[in-house]
């Protein structure tokens, strides 16, 4: 679990606990006495690339917090259970981007950005493809954004996303 010691993350530990999981919490090296008192078995600092490559074969990665060390983790689940580029063996990659542009507006939706998100995750979890990729609550004026959603079915069309979508922020704007 990424991101244990927030409370999405203890949740997330308590739930596999409960469903008979061993879990292994990830947190930032500062944050790992406070992530011992969670639950979990192990716990290991997201923030030291050596303590991630000697993980174990891991069966799942739940993420509460999102980014990179989410993403490396779950390419060791698909090539630990040998299912790397091009066949998944019916796992589904979906991420998601754009809530972390800076400042988060409408006109920082640019298919160059998007595409630098899609990149990094790409090559992150050591693949070719996203299944899925949401633009992850983007301001309304982004739904009318015809030239972003252009370059999304470029990028559809290059192969690097199966499918695209868009997450709201509220029912309204569903």
């Amino acid at each position: 679990v990424v991101g244990d010691a927030g409370n999405v993350g203890r949740s997330a530990v308590f739930t596999a606990k409960q469903c008979g999981a061993t879990v292994i919490a990830g947190v930032l090296k500062r944050q790992m006495d406070e992530a011992k008192t969670v639950g979990a078995e192990q716990v290991v600092a997201t923030d030291d690339d050596t303590a991630i490559a000697n993980l174990p074969q891991l069966d799942a990665v739940a993420d509460a917090v999102g980014g990179r060390t989410a993403e490396k983790l779950i390419a060791k689940v698909l090539k630990s259970r040998g299912q790397g580029t091009g066949n998944r063996g019916g796992i589904v990659v979906a991420t998601k981007a754009g809530r972390k542009l800076n400042p988060h507006v409408a006109g920082g939706y640019t298919i160059a950005a998007i595409t630098g998100f899609v990149e990094q995750s790409l090559k992150n979890l050591e693949t070719d493809a996203l299944d899925v990729l949401q633009l992850h609550c983007p301001p309304s004026p982004v739904y009318e954004n015809a030239e972003l959603f252009a370059g999304l079915d470029r990028l559809v069309q290059a192969g690097k996303l199966k499918y695209y979508g868009v997450s709201v922020q509220d029912v309204a704007e569903a």
